[in-house]
């Protein structure tokens, strides 16, 4: 077996797909879960994307609270 670090995920999972499933699937239903693959993964990487903006934002909020609270112990001396 051939390894080529070159091969995207889909390209791998479309091989897997084919040696399995080609006795029983045409390349238009090969495509068709690949298609579907790809929407799923789209979705996960989205997903991924909104949960790091959320997370900048509490870092910021917890940065600035942070920063209020020193600021004010400065003001007190």
């Amino acid at each position: 077996m051939k390894f080529d670090i070159l091969k995207t995920r889909r390209v791998s999972l479309g091989d897997i797909e084919q040696r399995l499933l080609n006795k029983t699937l045409g390349q238009t239903e090969i495509n068709e879960l690949l298609r579907l693959v790809d929407k799923y993964e789209k979705n996960n990487l989205d997903t991924i994307e909104k949960l790091k903006r959320k997370k900048m934002v509490d870092v910021n909020k917890i940065n600035g609270a942070l920063k209020q609270a020193i600021n004010a112990q400065w003001a007190d001396n």
